[in-house]
């Protein structure tokens, strides 16, 4: 469903298994990686209440650049919070979702050293499955996207 905002340009409801491990959903969406794509560093997610439920994502896209503060500010004002690594690679497996452009999951950022730099990284689907990992420090640039998920009002 197409939505009418600046920020929010797609709304899905997905299913999201936690119970799964992020090695069991990797195999279950058939996905690939880059190069510097280790799925182990992903590995430690843990949200407590392990369960399946359908969850209320958007793809959010900020014209020109952001910071991950900048994200996560945003998507606050809209109700949404970043999304998991669980929740992102569920969205990947929606058929009817084409990835046209890379979408960036910032609720789960561990601290890796690549090439001898240390800092953290999330998690992002791009093209048809496959997975890699960008730098969550700096600005992310026009052709990124990010997964939010709807915060539950209790």
């Amino acid at each position: 469903m197409k939505v009418n905002t600046s920020r929010i340009t797609e709304i899905f409801n997905v299913t999201v298994d936690e119970t799964k491990t992020v090695e069991e959903l990797v195999a279950d969406g058939n996905y690939c990686s880059n190069y510097n794509c280790d799925i182990k560093n992903f590995l430690d997610y843990s949200n407590g209440d392990k369960k399946a439920a359908i969850k209320n994502m958007a793809i959010f896209h900020f014209k020109g650049a952001v910071t991950t503060t900048g994200v996560f500010d945003l998507m606050e004002k809209e109700g949404y919070r970043p999304a998991t690594v669980h929740e992102l690679l569920s969205l990947g497996m929606e058929p009817e979702y084409q990835r046209e452009f890379m979408i960036i999951a910032l609720g789960f950022k561990p601290l890796l050293r690549l090439g001898g730099y240390e800092c953290r990284y999330a998690l992002y689907l791009y093209d048809a499955n496959c997975l890699g990992i960008v730098p969550t420090e700096g600005r992310f640039l026009d052709h990124c996207r990010f997964a939010g998920v709807r915060k539950q009002v209790y």
